[in-house]
């Protein structure tokens, strides 16, 4: 089955930046990139205008490439390669000399983690927090950001205790949650709302996962706060 993916060519481009900027700061790639506003979701209809490779500094940035719908079984994108950088595509404002910035770490390989960090003026990572997984082009856990910089991150759970493969499955019976997460005035994210469940359990098929237009937030009618 043969289907263009934007966000795909868009981790093919990451290649050649991160071969021609491996060594650079998370600060100075942030410098790089201009302010985005909210709401922002991520989504695989993703345009990123800007985007930019930093370093990891001793993997602060979150690298489990997960394999299983569980999100137990994992590579670390440092074992795969050692000098595994980041890829930041957004920048925003939270205020008070704290930036939020959205990265990526796997690039072109079958895993993908996606993270906000919080960052000072100098460059300091302040907080991490895992918002997004992709394994080709399933992706079991997407984010959104509302007006009040609130972050509601979506999971697909399974109901089955066994491990199930998101590379190699047919079909997966599970269930939607949602955890809700705010920013704190000194760049901390802080969970306002534990994981709840928020869809009834159904089954869901691979050619349902991978279109490009399956959003986790549209299995149920919960509203944004």
């Amino acid at each position: 089955m043969k289907k263009t993916r934007q966000i795909i060519s868009i981790m093919l481009c990451a290649l050649c930046v991160f071969t021609m900027n491996a060594q650079i700061t998370v600060q100075y790639a942030l410098s790089r990139i201009n302010f985005s506003s909210v709401p922002y979701e991520l989504c695989k209809k993703l345009d990123f205008d800007e985007y930019f490779t930093a370093e990891n500094p001793d993997n602060v940035i979150p690298d489990k490439m997960y394999k299983n719908f569980q999100l137990t079984e994992y590579y670390l994108a440092r074992d795969m390669k050692p000098d595994a950088n980041a890829v930041i595509y957004k920048k925003f404002n939270l205020g008070n000399g704290v930036r939020m910035g959205f990265v990526n770490i796997g690039g072109v390989v079958e895993w993908n983690v996606f993270s906000l960090i919080t960052v000072t003026d100098g460059g300091s990572i302040i907080d991490t927090l895992e918002v997004g997984v992709m394994c080709g082009l399933v992706m079991p856990k997407q984010f959104k950001i509302n007006d009040n910089r609130q972050v509601f991150v979506y999971r697909l759970v399974p109901e089955s205790k066994a491990s199930i493969s998101m590379s190699s499955f047919n079909y997966v019976e599970a269930h939607v949650t949602e955890t809700v997460y705010t920013i704190d005035m000194a760049g901390q994210f802080i969970l306002t709302t534990p994981e709840k469940r928020v869809s009834n359990t159904r089954t869901y098929s691979r050619e349902e996962l991978e279109s490009d237009t399956f959003n986790l937030w549209d299995q149920y009618s919960l509203k944004m706060i």
